[in-house]
């Protein structure tokens, strides 16, 4: 989706959803496909750099079980990426930053998300992806406080701040559960 159409495309995606009553549970992940295909491979590799480097404040983000969860197989589905370098992550699709995805999609893909059909947490961790996406320069270590990532990222206040509530609403569930057993959804 064009970013212009991105905003009005999600919310009516969204009222669709609950109109139908559509939910999610803890197996279900929100993926979002970041366009590449007007990219150079060296942007590309930028861009993929700063995405592995932001995981770690996008994952306290999240239920721990998105980082620590199995499938009934044993699959980690969103392991966090250990190598920043975009070649070096080709291996598996079944990490945070997807790399796989771009010889098929010509995209780098996302799966650190739990699953939501809430229009606000979709719209926001998209502009807080763009605007990592966005950063030009190579971030080698990222942040390790929510101001100083939001300083590294160029983030709004609002994104801050959206950033800050979903930090402290899993930060007891991060501390205290190390295997992904939580029961928080979104």
């Amino acid at each position: 989706i064009p970013r212009s159409e991105l905003i009005e495309v999600t919310n009516r995606v969204c009222e669709v959803l609950k109109r139908v009553e559509a939910d999610v549970n803890k197996s279900c992940g929100f993926h979002v496909h970041l366009d590449m295909r007007h990219v150079t491979d060296q942007q590309r590799d930028l861009i993929f750099s700063n995405l592995v480097s932001a995981q770690h404040t996008l994952f306290r983000m999240m239920p721990p079980s998105r980082k620590n969860g199995r499938s009934s197989g044993g699959t980690n589905y969103c392991a966090p990426n250990r190598a920043k370098q975009f070649d070096k992550n080709l291996n598996t699709r079944y990490k945070a930053i997807n790399a796989c995805a771009y010889s098929k999609y010509r995209t780098l893909e996302v799966r650190l998300h739990s699953g939501t059909v809430n229009y606000e947490k979709i719209i926001r961790f998209i502009q807080i992806l763009e605007h990592v996406a966005d950063t030009p320069d190579t971030i080698v270590r990222s942040a390790t406080t929510i101001p100083g990532f939001a300083k590294q990222f160029n983030l709004p206040r609002s994104l801050t701040n959206y950033i800050e509530a979903r930090v402290a609403k899993f930060s007891a569930a991060h501390s205290s559960d190390t295997r992904g057993s939580t029961t928080e959804l979104e």
